[in-house]
């Protein structure tokens, strides 16, 4: 980026430090984020049980996006290789979290902050029936 500025005679501006104030969290999680629910099997002794479980994500090919989502709201990150006909064509890494307490932080950071433009929005006001 310095270059660029150098280049063309432009003033170096530092970025901001990220805080949960400046709504990227939410603009980050509206374009890439996700919110699924899936069937897990538990296995107990001889018993088998079938959970759905609530999982909320994002993801991208820069690792440290990923680790402000981990830092500032919990959760875990991965990484996988993104392929194309069979071939690697690059690795991806991921954020998320399935833990109750995490989800209900990262809805509150939405609603005190940046409400979501798109029908995620509808799926976080929905915490409170999913968790009955």
């Amino acid at each position: 980026m310095k270059i660029a500025v150098r280049i063309y005679g432009l003033k170096w501006i530092e970025p901001k430090e990220l805080t949960l104030g400046n709504g990227w969290f939410a603009g980050f999680f509206d374009g890439d984020g996700t919110i699924n629910i899936s069937l897990k099997d538990t296995k107990r002794g001889e018993y088998r049980y079938r959970n759905f479980v609530l999982t909320i994500g994002v993801s991208n090919k820069h690792k440290i996006d990923m680790s402000w989502f981990r830092s500032f709201f919990g959760g875990g990150d991965s990484a996988y290789d993104s392929k194309s006909k069979g071939r690697v064509v690059g690795t991806n890494h991921a954020w998320t979290t399935n833990k109750r307490d995490d989800i209900y932080n990262f809805r509150n950071y939405l609603y005190s902050c940046c409400p979501l433009l798109t029908p995620k929005m509808y799926r976080f006001e929905q915490l409170d029936t999913w968790y009955r």
